[in-house]
């Protein structure tokens, strides 16, 4: 007796991703420096495979038409609207944390959809604004684009907390007891805001605070206490999925 196999599905044949200079987008241009040297020797890409440039609202697909040891010579072939960038606008308040940990998260929030982090300092924050460097977020985030497809990246500041200008703002809040994150109802979110706690937790008078500013909703991630860029990775899931962005 034969075994009903199932047919495996088509493999969707997506061009690999690289950086260009953003004033050549629509013309040919050669691929040169670090990304060259990731298309040619790293991802193996050979003449006559397409590839893909993101910048802004759009991706810019090319042709190879060349490689040699220093520069890949890049043909233009049209141009068409980006889908990963993300619809919902999701700010995430991110207290100072170590520098490797602000990484993974700018990381994967990108890659999620978040929309922008907001670097704030808080009581119980061990570590100074100065040791921080946003360029190298920035550039994180830039990178990151080349996994999850976005053509804009995530967005990385300075500011302070309480914010204001948003729809709704939402507090993961450890000492919550009635509302849960994924009971909540949600209303005119976009733009919205995540606001994270320090390592530490926030002092009775920061969560005082939060808790009566205006717009403000505390809610409950779970019964455990989580780290602060695990929380920041779960909450924002579970906030960009309720609104189809995963």
């Amino acid at each position: 007796m034969m075994r009903n196999l199932q047919t495996p599905a088509k493999e969707v044949n997506r061009p690999r991703r690289f950086l260009a200079p953003t004033d050549k987008l629509e013309y040919n241009f050669e691929l040169t420096g670090p990304e060259h040297h990731h298309l040619s020797t790293v991802t193996r890409s050979n003449i006559g495979d397409m590839v893909c440039c993101g910048n802004g609202e759009f991706d810019y697909h090319y042709e190879i038409i060349g490689i040699t040891k220093n520069a890949t010579s890049l043909r233009f072939d049209h141009k068409e609207p980006n889908t990963a960038n993300p619809q919902a606008q999701l700010t995430v308040f991110m207290p100072l944390i170590k520098l490797d940990n602000l990484t993974l998260t700018v990381q994967k929030l990108n890659e999620i959809g978040v929309h922008e982090i907001v670097l704030f300092n808080a009581a119980r924050c061990n570590v100074p604004a100065k040791a921080i460097s946003i360029e190298k977020l920035r550039a994180i985030a830039t990178q990151s684009c080349k996994q999850c497809g976005r053509s804009i990246p995530i967005k990385v500041s300075f500011g302070k907390i309480p914010p204001t200008g948003f729809g709704q703002i939402i507090f993961a809040n450890e000492h919550e007891e009635k509302m849960k994150l994924h009971n909540m109802v949600f209303h005119y979110f976009s733009p919205g805001a995540l606001i994270i706690g320090p390592e530490g937790g926030f002092t009775d008078a920061e969560r005082e605070m939060l808790c009566k500013t205006k717009g403000v909703t505390s809610v409950s991630l779970g019964n455990r206490i989580l780290r602060a860029e695990t929380a920041a990775i779960v909450a924002s899931a579970i906030i960009l999925s309720r609104h189809g962005e995963l």
